[in-house]
């Protein structure tokens, strides 16, 4: 992967290298980075590669992904290498040696401004146009791949994080105040998905394109998910359909030099991850290396974790599997250099374990993680709204079925499954309301949070449209799991540094390639939800590929089980750290430092449950704590 960046002056300007390589400065993570800058009198380009060694100034040639009339930067794993080779009709001795980034030139220079909508994967890139003197940017469907800019009064800058704009002249680093509303709601990743935690630079979203000359800037969404037509083929040929697909988007990701390594959590989607690419690699007698988080203990006496799944991949010869633990972390460890590297307060309280993975990653030679997240958004969705749409459509017979398997498999009662599975989304809303009494979207809004009330008045006051899902589920799977993607997509498009520490390994999520999500939406209900087994698209695409231990299971340990454990071992030192906080701080303009504190005094026993206490220590306490080093790190904040 690379990063990259640019400048575009709307008048000339001086030259651009220096500029230029003090962002790939501000960019580069790994001594085994290499700077490639071309610039001319109104546009300066600049990527940053792995595997060559760091040099700045640099090497100034910038080939071979320059062409007479265009020159471009990316940031790209492309999953339809195949059918871009055929459709360019590119010559067969140039397919093996291709890459990425020009394959995009080339799409860019056969479709034009429609290139997006025909390469698939995680890209961001820049083309310069030299013969209509403009800047042509896209960032891919979901997000996969970053690319944050900022547009003042003379020029358009440009890089794969906040921290590169931020390093151009006359950028001064400012937070954003207007984005604390996110933490006033329930879908948080659902508002401001079109602007940073830094004043005045923008992610470009997801699904977007951009183009920039000295009209002006103008946008345009590329790609909305929508309901494609249902399949009308056999379930067999859809099975065997997905297993194609699946295998080739996993395999155009691990066909790489330095290798991938995959994050094995015992579960559906990461074993699906690591089943498919073990079995692509053993044909070419390689192997995979797969990170395991685990107890440091065996035999724990309070806790249990997934190491008894996860050994079942230790039976597939080529499969290597690192087992990592990070006993002495938690959720306040290394807070103070994770922020150095971090363009958002919003992390996951079990930053620890990925920040674990990352380094074993790097120490494996590895520079890309391959995590299966967001796998329900696609081939794993639960086929939310399914058994009320099979009532809909009186498939009562089917229904009975499922709902009696599903007793049996997931111990739910058959009452309970009527009532929330079937009754409720089909009831006109008209008697929920007289059922419960009719709710305004705001009675929705209000989370808890950190913020001083006044602050929070005055930025819940901003939020004219609640940008809130659907409170019930429709009974129709297939608009519910729109709903997801859409979702997804906005949460994806604001999503920070595809890492969690300073290390150059980064995440990747291979279950959002936008051909899995359409292929999964497309599928009929009946494969989503089969024989009483929810996610039933993977298990029954992947028969063969995953041990049946996964392949059927219908539980999941959480991630890191030993979490309240580790809390309650960090909970003094955070609130040693509040108590030291002085009543002039700066931080106090924004935060109530006394409310944080109380969340610090609350008993926490077992952070898996959902009461207000648990939900504080997995959630709003660790959220409120990342949020101060965050703002420490912005000149107005510091002390």
């Amino acid at each position: 992967m690379s990063k990259i960046c640019g400048v575009f002056n709307f008048r000339e300007g001086p030259p651009f290298e220096d500029e230029i390589n003090s962002c790939l400065r501000s960019l580069a993570r790994s001594p085994r980075e290499k700077a490639a800058i071309w610039t001319n009198k109104t546009v300066g380009l600049g990527r940053l590669e792995k595997g060559g060694k760091s040099d700045f100034p640099s090497d100034t040639s910038f080939s071979p992904e320059t062409k007479k009339n265009f020159k471009i930067v990316a940031d790209a794993v492309l999953t339809n290498r195949a059918e871009l080779l055929r459709r360019l009709d590119l010559p067969s001795s140039e397919r093996t040696v291709v890459s990425d980034e020009q394959l995009i030139l080339k799409a860019y220079e056969k479709w034009g401004e429609d290139c997006p909508e025909q390469i698939i994967g995680d890209f961001a890139f820049a083309v310069w146009d030299e013969r209509l003197q403009k800047l042509f940017c896209a960032r891919d469907h979901f997000g996969g791949s970053l690319f944050f800019f900022r547009r003042d009064a003379g020029r358009f800058l440009f890089a794969s994080e906040p921290k590169g704009v931020l390093s151009f002249p006359k950028v001064e680093k400012k937070f954003n105040l207007k984005k604390l509303g996110v933490l006033l709601l329930p879908e948080p990743h659902t508002y401001l998905t079109d602007q940073s935690w830094f004043e005045n630079i923008f992610p470009l979203e997801a699904g977007t394109a951009m183009t920039i000359d000295s009209g002006g800037i103008k946008t345009r969404r590329f790609w909305r998910p929508e309901i494609p037509a249902k399949q009308s083929v056999r379930e067999n040929e859809i099975l065997e359909a997905f297993r194609e697909l699946i295998f080739e988007i996993i395999g155009a990701r691990i066909d790489s030099d330095p290798p991938v390594v995959g994050l094995l959590s015992g579960g559906l989607d990461s074993s699906s991850i690591v089943g498919v690419a073990a079995q692509i690699l053993a044909r070419k007698n390689r192997e995979i290396d797969v990170l395991a988080g685990v107890l440091a203990e065996r035999n724990d006496p309070d806790f249990s974790d997934e190491r008894y799944f996860i050994d079942r991949f230790a039976e597939n010869e080529n499969v290597r599997i690192h087992y990592v633990s990070a006993p002495e972390a938690g959720p306040f460890s290394g807070l103070g250099e994770f922020f150095t590297a971090s363009d958002s307060p919003f992390i996951t309280s079990r930053h620890y374990l990925y920040t674990a993975f990352q380094k074993e990653a790097e120490r494996n030679g590895a520079e890309t993680l391959l995590d299966g997240s967001f796998g329900e958004t696609g081939p794993t969705f639960y086929g939310t709204g399914g058994f009320a749409e099979m009532f809909a459509r009186f498939r009562w017979i089917r229904l009975w079925r499922e709902l009696r398997q599903r007793k049996r498999l997931y111990n739910d009662s058959l009452r309970y499954n009527l009532r929330a599975e079937v009754i409720n989304p089909v009831l006109p809303q008209l008697l929920v309301d007289l059922k419960r009494g009719k709710k305004n979207a705001r009675d929705f809004l209000v989370q808890p949070h950190s913020l001083r009330e006044d602050l929070a008045r005055k930025l819940l006051n901003e939020i004219e449209d609640p940008p809130l899902r659907a409170e019930r589920p429709a009974p129709d799977h297939r608009k519910n799991q729109l709903d997801e993607i859409i979702f997804m997509q906005k949460k994806m498009s604001e999503k920070a540094s595809l890492n969690f520490s300073r290390s150059a390994v980064e995440v990747r999520y291979p279950l959002l390639d936008k051909r899995l999500v359409e292929f999964s939406l497309a599928a009929p209900v009946e494969l989503k939800i089969k024989n009483g087994y929810s996610r039933h698209l993977m298990r029954a695409g992947l028969d063969g590929v995953l041990p049946p231990e996964i392949q059927w299971r219908t539980t999941k340990t959480p991630f890191s089980p030993d979490y309240v454990r580790r809390f309650n071992r960090q909970i003094g030192g955070v609130r040693n750290f509040l108590a030291e906080i002085k009543p002039a701080d700066p931080i106090r303009q924004v935060l109530d430092l006394e409310k944080i504190i109380q969340w610090a005094d609350l008993p926490v026993q077992d952070t898996e449950r959902y009461t207000t206490n648990e939900k504080i220590a997995r959630e709003y306490l660790p959220q409120a704590i990342y949020l101060i080093y965050f703002l420490r790190t912005f000149p107005d904040f510091q002390i």
